[in-house]
């Protein structure tokens, strides 16, 4: 249900936009169909919206994109984050059990220690080669 009332918010953006910028507006009605399913996105979808704005895009003298646009980021992908430290990689002779982070009262951030299995890594290795990315400092 989350995905219907994202898509409707979206949906009354574009609508203010139009009528904002409209030079000429002529009433239309717009039906959405809440009971059919038109598409689906499992747990693992990962999202993450860059823009297009140019430096010198500025509001009330506040230019907060400078270099963080579409047009001019150097784009990196980054792999650790918060439990980074907590993460046993599954390479050589694993002295532990290679298992998945688990909620945890007396870990990091309540999460337990988690393993990265060598099968993931190739995974994420062959995808890195497959669209370029060039690991440079």
């Amino acid at each position: 249900m989350s995905y219907n009332v994202c898509f409707l918010v979206f949906l009354s953006c574009l609508l203010l936009l139009g009528v904002t910028f409209a030079t000429n507006m002529e009433q239309t009605t717009i039906v959405i169909d809440v009971t059919r399913q038109i598409a689906e996105i499992d747990e693992n979808f990962v999202c993450a919206t860059l823009d297009w704005w140019p430096p010198e895009k500025c509001n009330y003298d506040q230019c907060p994109w400078g270099y963080a646009s579409l047009i001019n980021l150097t784009l990196r992908i980054r792999i650790g984050g918060s439990l980074q430290d907590q993460v046993i990689y599954d390479v050589g002779d694993l002295k532990t059990p290679c298992t998945q982070f688990k909620k945890s009262d007396d870990g990091l951030f309540g999460f337990s220690e988690g393993c990265l299995y060598m099968e993931r890594w190739d995974e994420l290795n062959r995808f890195f080669h497959a669209t370029g990315y060039v690991n440079k400092p």
